[in-house]
């Protein structure tokens, strides 16, 4: 029997990289996935890799009310929830310096990043009860444990969702509904490797204290594990998945150096 036999999950952002792999990662475990996305082309080819395990769903954390229809489609379809990944989010050009902040763009990066959380967070907790507990995955970033020169909003929102979970976790706990955070560091996907560049992964590599950078399974492999009930008695913590990017004193790498 493979341990997620049964459950049933949503993955939002279940179209980009990190969800996409996720998706594969719950059905291959034997969950049911709804790969949920703003792009539907993206969602429609993950969830047709599943089979009859995967169902897309078109949705958009900036609106409420495709939110709870994502919600209510799950339940529709296949009558229960037992995983809410709150993966999807939103970065943007013109998200810089705090001197330099457009109003316009903290509005986006809040409604997807934080309230859109906030609402499917809300929406899925009645069903999550239901089914007799299960659990909720704020997906945050390192940008929301330290400081940058750009990404100002995204890492400031990132920031009050780890909050957000320890929320969730302090008031749903004694039902059953587990709440967890994780804070990705560099994961390589695609995209990644396009803007960062060789160069740019080189010197990344030397900040970490793994012999390579993060990748898509790693997360997967994550999220599988707390889906699962072996992770029961984990919830309202944050877990860095980063490769030790920053668990040392900034001047580490250049000691290393010959």
């Amino acid at each position: 029997m493979r341990k997620l036999d049964g459950k049933v999950a949503i993955i939002t952002g279940g179209g980009g990289g990190l969800g996409s792999e996720a998706s594969r990662r719950l059905a291959a475990e034997g969950a049911r996935v709804v790969v949920a996305d703003v792009d539907m082309a993206a969602a429609t080819r993950v969830a047709s890799e599943l089979g009859d395990r995967g169902f897309a769903y078109h949705f958009d954390y900036r609106d409420e009310k495709s939110i709870k229809g994502l919600i209510d489609a799950t339940i529709a379809r296949w009558g229960r929830l037992d995983l809410l990944d709150n993966n999807g989010t939103a970065t943007t050009a013109g998200d810089g310096p705090i001197e330099t902040a457009d109003a316009a763009v903290w509005d986006l990066v809040y409604q997807v990043t934080m309230r859109g959380y906030v609402l499917a967070s809300k929406y899925a907790i009645p069903h999550l009860r239901a089914a007799g507990g299960g659990l909720i995955i704020n997906m945050g970033s390192d940008s929301a444990r330290s400081g940058d020169l750009q990404l100002s909003a995204y890492g400031a929102m990132k920031a009050a969702v780890l909050t957000l979970t320890q929320y969730i976790a302090t008031q749903y706990g004694k039902e059953g509904i587990r709440c967890v955070s994780i804070t990705p560091g560099l994961i390589l996907t695609q995209t990644a490797r396009s803007y960062i560049g060789e160069e740019g992964i080189a010197m990344m590599e030397s900040h970490h204290l793994t012999p390579r950078l993060g990748i898509p399974a790693d997360l997967a492999a994550l999220v599988a594990f707390l889906a699962s009930d072996e992770s029961v008695f984990l919830t309202g913590i944050n877990i860095p998945l980063d490769g030790g990017f920053l668990s040392h004193l900034p001047t580490t790498a250049n000691l290393r150096r010959p």
